[in-house]
């Protein structure tokens, strides 16, 4: 039988309010939400107000993808794999039992914390092209990038000093690129020297072995339960393209995305040209989550249905 694969987006996918409607949704979404709003309360995090900064956008989104996952697991959805790009391995993480929610909660800030030295330096973009042309471009022109992220075979993010230096090069070759609207970077060696900060603020933080079996999505000798990773997981570039071909050599066929924004799905569906996989998103488009949810969940229905049918 076809392995299911749940999809974990990161920072990109963060809309307003998007808690709120959630957890009038669904009880096990609600549930999941108001348990996370009072482990935020309890550290003076304002999850549920009005305020907006990076830190609260990521501990927002982390806590929607964990809030749709207790949805489709009450409706007995199970997957056989979790990827998570970027901060979306926290929540994939936290969906196997790696980390409990109070330490999800720490490492995200933590990481937060070390991201915001790079503000006012660092910038990012995505580029679509392979890695190896993007890399060529910018040594032609002389600008030092790194690659922060392998989307797709044709699609990588980059992460450096002197990024809108580099798409005004891309614009004028006809490169197509989208520059990343946040300050500062991740995912690179910049941050390299707070490894010693970052293992002295992850002291009696408890990790355990995942019950569901996440396909990292970085390069690293450590596993998800060595908090090491979690440093690993700052500097080191997202992996999503291997971590994509792993699954699809396992026997991947149903490929969920857990987001309020179907992002990885179409990440997902730019790795692969295999025929006959089945695709859903939690919520296609737009505001209303409800609707999205409810078509969402006949959908996966009738996949199931059509499952049993032809075994």
């Amino acid at each position: 039988m076809e392995k299911k694969v749940f999809l974990f987006a990161g920072d990109g996918i963060y809309q307003r309010n998007m808690l709120k409607k959630l957890a009038q949704i669904d009880d096990s979404m609600r549930v999941f939400i108001e348990e996370f709003t009072e482990v935020c309360n309890e550290k003076s995090v304002p999850l549920m107000g009005n305020e907006d900064t990076t830190a609260l956008r990521q501990l927002r989104t982390f806590a929607s993808e964990a809030a749709i996952y207790c949805m489709w697991k009450k409706l007995g959805c199970e997957p056989d794999f979790l990827i998570g790009s970027s901060l979306g391995e926290y929540a994939a993480a936290y969906c196997a039992g790696v980390m409990d929610i109070e330490s999800a909660f720490r490492l995200i800030l933590l990481r937060n914390t070390i991201l915001k030295k790079s503000e006012n330096i660092l910038s990012m973009c995505s580029v679509s092209v392979n890695a190896e042309e993007v890399m060529k471009i910018a040594a032609e022109s002389g600008i030092a990038i790194s690659i922060a992220a392998y989307n797709a075979p044709e699609l990588v993010t980059v992460v450096g000093k002197e990024i809108c230096r580099f798409c005004a090069v891309l614009k004028e070759r006809k490169v197509p690129f989208n520059p990343i609207l946040v300050n500062g970077g991740s995912h690179c060696e910049f941050f390299a020297d707070e490894f010693s900060f970052f293992m002295k603020e992850t002291e009696g933080i408890v990790l355990r072995k995942p019950q569901i079996e996440i396909i990292s999505s970085v390069d690293t000798s450590y596993t998800h339960s060595d908090i090491a990773y979690w440093f690993d997981h700052i500097i080191k570039p997202v992996q999503f393209c291997r971590a994509m071909n792993e699954v699809m050599e396992r026997d991947a066929g149903f490929f969920l995305d857990l987001g309020v924004s179907p992002v990885m799905l179409g990440m997902a569906m730019n790795n692969t040209r295999k025929k006959g996989i089945k695709w859903l998103a939690t919520i296609k488009s737009g505001a209303d989550y409800r609707s999205n949810i409810e078509s969402a969940k006949e959908n996966f229905k009738r996949i199931m249905q059509e499952e049993k049918d032809v075994h």
